[in-house]
């Protein structure tokens, strides 16, 4: 169980060191003790090159995935949005018969409808996206 263990550990370690660029820390790593052929000893300069780009883009991928995780989640802006909105909804349903009739008179406020929709949609949109952001569900960004 030892020796599974060893290698494991070994392997594990290897992986490591090829995911952080040291390709050829990774490759002692796991040749050590055994024959390396000699077509292994002359590695082509461009496959090297090729495996420090990859590398290089998933360092790149893995930083900017984990400043998104680290990036600080906006808990008092949609904890403020969410109250103004219940706020909101709470004066409409408490006061909806003056709103009608405020709102049916006719003439410039006719308009007061579409500001209340603006109102409300400014306020449950932010606490909406807040929400969102702060559950960790965002917009799929395109790659450019």
């Amino acid at each position: 169980m030892s020796k599974l263990s060893d290698e494991l550990d070994k392997q594990f370690s290897a992986i490591t060191f090829a995911e952080a660029g040291e390709f050829d820390t990774a490759r002692d790593m796991l040749n050590e003790g055994k024959q390396v052929t000699p077509a292994l000893q002359g590695a082509k300069a461009d496959t090297l090159t090729a495996g420090n780009q990859k590398a290089s883009e998933w360092r790149k991928e893995t930083l900017t995935d984990n400043y998104a995780r680290l990036k600080k989640k906006p808990y008092s802006k949609t904890l403020i949005l969410g109250l103004i909105s219940l706020s909101l909804y709470v004066v409409l349903f408490e006061r909806q018969h003056e709103i009608n009739d405020l709102f049916s008179k006719g003439g410039i406020y006719a308009f007061l409808p579409i500001i209340a929709a603006f109102i409300f949609s400014f306020f449950h949109g932010g606490f909406t996206g807040g929400f969102w952001e702060i559950i960790g569900i965002d917009a799929k960004k395109q790659k450019r």
